[in-house]
């Protein structure tokens, strides 16, 4: 398992998947319509969802990410 840090303005699903994924909101709202992406194992059409502690993320075609801790700054 690879880990890695992402800086997010929010804890929104739609704001942590572009980061994920480098594609703009615009672009991830279209995955959102195309029910590319998972929150914890369902298909979620709604991008402002916000993320908790051990989330599972799964987008098609990127993967499972799994949201291990929250650092606001």
């Amino acid at each position: 398992m690879k880990i890695f840090e992402i800086v997010s303005s929010s804890f929104r699903l739609d704001s942590i998947v572009a980061k994920i994924t480098n594609k703009s909101r615009s672009k991830v709202k279209e995955f959102l319509e195309q029910d590319f992406i998972k929150l914890n194992h369902v298909i979620v059409r709604n991008g402002e969802k916000n993320c908790a502690i051990q989330d599972i993320i799964s987008i098609r075609k990127y993967g499972r990410f799994v949201v291990k801790e929250y650092k606001q700054k």
